[in-house]
């Protein structure tokens, strides 16, 4: 019924993928196959797995960059009125032509909502492709030309205290004014003296930005890239080496790594088939116009009356449950429907092929051809352009920038449907519930003896977070980019450590259910593989469902501490383990992750006071 959370880091193998196939038999048994390189360079990398003896190939996130997707398959064009771009500040219009690779024509501000690029700053991407800063001057990192004197210093911390001739780029730019200051007034006192220089933009002196190295500007490397006045508008290949950065690393994962439904492949009909009243409802795909900007949802569209048709024909993988069966996914080919949200709705008047969002809202998966004779359907990538403005909100034009070609799919291959995010939503019968939570609970091994002595609670969610440990503990990592203390490489935190003493109390957050004890009989000492491969990166780890859909996850526990299994309540404030250091850990901690139960991950600071 589920596949396992398989991680694959760079040299140790980083895909996240737990997909979730509802109601399907148990798949105790999944390896690794092989990982593809592309057909030719006209296909992403996957890498393929062997399921119960079932192949399933996903795609191999940790493969898969800007630059090397497919080049898109046809031309167009996004055009903003002038009154809109006078509002925003920047013109997202855009031209791309077929050929054209996808770090070219997308902007920064297309995935500010889904991938959050913006939180990456540039010192993290240099860290994780392996680029020497150093070689690149501020020509190199474009969105510096459209920054003003004021922008830098409410972007860059402490900027504004140096004296000026410490900062050689604002230093010449406002001599070039042909203003008088002293050489070693700080850049507040100069702003302060000429007020007129706060809108004095780098772009002023021309070709010379090519003569100034990054660290001429101190912190420009180490601050978010959202902090910068219009960030939006920079291209993607306009950030040094975010092109080249795998979407594994992205600071906002999509929906390969949450739950997702897999099903299988049955018939592939060509457009010779028409829309059949008969078929109401069986349609999965639709537009993405349900839900909101940020987290758009699928409507689905059943074909026209009598209008061709081609479809995907779907059943469940294992033949097992009606989630899937007779299910359709509808091709764009074919079919376009209603797609976009606020201002940028008009753009390709208003319309998007059908398809669905199996991996998030970054892009949308659909159909793109049928080959009947064969058995093949065709499969593409579309993008959208959003823009988020403080007072406009957030807007986002149809799924209509694509194809990119896809993975194709042949009849009886496994393939991704919907994600727990997504929609529209597969019924699962009540009575398979219970049976979902034990098999996630037992995926990978669990040993979940519940050997610290098994303690019930009443599972009572109140939507409020108490201190998983006690108010004022020490937080010795925080939510956010770090250089990992065993590895040494700069990654993304999920979650937030607490140091504490071993075998230090750890208390449930909140009321809710345990669905899964990853191990209860992992060592806390030594420095041995065997250490750290046991119960995986977190050691001994539980996680915790509550009542509004939120999942907390407890790691780096104590081995032999934990006192509840599966399928139990706990309480708010309930002892359930305690703090140990097992897993990837340099000493005792405990990791606590929040995350919304639709993919995607929360800074515990948002709920739990330190």
């Amino acid at each position: 019924m589920l596949l396992k959370l398989l991680n694959f880091r760079q040299g140790r193998l980083k895909v996240q993928a737990l997909i979730a196939a509802v109601t399907l038999a148990l798949l105790p048994s999944v390896q690794v196959l092989a990982q593809s390189q592309g057909e030719s360079g006209f296909l992403p990398k996957s890498v393929e797995y062997d399921v119960d003896g079932v192949r399933v190939a996903l795609p191999d996130w940790m493969q898969i960059n800007f630059s090397n997707l497919p080049p898109i398959s046809s031309s167009g064009e996004i055009v903003v009125p002038i009154s809109v771009v006078k509002e925003l500040g920047y013109d997202p219009s855009r031209t791309w032509t077929a050929g054209q690779s996808a770090d070219s024509y997308m902007m920064m501000g297309d995935f500010g909502g889904s991938f959050q690029l913006q939180q990456f700053a540039l010192k993290n991407i240099a860290e994780i492709v392996g680029k020497d800063l150093s070689e690149l001057n501020l020509k190199d990192y474009s969105l510096v030309s459209w920054q003003t004197a004021e922008s830098l210093v409410e972007a860059i911390p402490g900027l504004e205290n140096l004296p000026i001739n410490k900062v050689k780029p604002l230093y010449d730019l406002f001599t070039s004014k042909r203003v008088s200051f002293s050489r070693t007034s700080s850049i507040r006192e100069v702003l302060q003296q000429y007020p007129a220089l706060k809108d004095s933009a780098l772009e002023e002196l021309g070709e010379n930005l090519a003569n100034y190295n990054l660290d001429s500007i101190p912190g420009l490397s180490e601050t978010p890239i959202e902090k910068y006045q219009n960030w939006q508008r920079s291209y993607i290949d306009q950030v040094p080496g975010l092109n080249q950065v795998p979407f594994g690393f992205f600071p906002f994962t999509f929906n390969n790594v949450g739950f997702s439904v897999l099903g299988r492949a049955d018939v592939v009909f060509s457009s010779a088939e028409v829309g059949d009243p008969l078929a109401a409802g069986y349609f999965l795909t639709g537009g993405a116009n349900g839900g909101s900007a940020r987290k758009p949802k699928i409507k689905p569209k059943d074909c026209e009356d009598g209008k061709p048709c081609s479809y995907l024909e779907l059943q469940d993988l294992f033949g097992v449950g009606n989630g899937l069966h007779g299910k359709r996914w509808g091709s764009g080919e074919t079919q376009q429907v209603e797609g976009g949200f606020g201002f940028f709705k008009v753009v390709n008047g208003g319309k998007e092929p059908t398809g669905l969002l199996p991996f998030g809202s970054a892009f949308k998966v659909v159909m793109t051809g049928a080959n009947e004779s064969e058995g093949v359907a065709e499969f593409g990538l579309y993008f959208r352009a959003c823009v988020d403005t403080l007072f406009l909100g957030y807007h986002c034009s149809p799924y209509s920038i694509g194809p990119i070609p896809w993975f194709p799919v042949k009849e009886n291959d496994p393939v991704i449907v919907l994600s727990t995010s997504s929609s529209p939503k597969v019924n699962i019968p009540e009575n398979y519930q219970q049976e979902i939570d034990e098999i996630i609970a037992a995926v990978g091994g669990n040993d979940n003896s519940c050997a610290g002595g098994c303690i019930e609670g009443d599972g009572q969610t109140t939507g409020t977070f108490t201190h998983p440990i006690a108010l004022g503990t020490r937080v010795s990592s925080p939510y956010g980019w770090r250089k990992r203390p065993i590895s040494g490489k700069t990654q993304f935190h999920h979650g937030i450590d607490y140091a504490a003493p071993l075998g230090t109390p750890v208390k449930s957050v909140d009321g809710g259910k345990v669905i899964r004890v990853s191990s209860n009989s992992c060592s806390d000492f030594g420095k041995s593989n065997a250490k750290k491969a046991c119960g995986g990166e977190l050691g001994n780890w539980m996680d915790v469902r509550h009542a509004d859909g939120k999942i907390v996850r407890y790691g780096h526990l104590q081995k032999g501490s934990i006192k509840v299994k599966p399928g139990m309540s706990v309480s708010k404030g309930q002892v359930i383990a305690g703090v140990g250091s097992s897993g990837w850990s340099t000493g005792p901690h405990l990791d606590l992750r929040v995350h919304d139960g639709r993919g995607n991950y929360e800074n515990p600071d948002r709920y739990i006071k330190r």
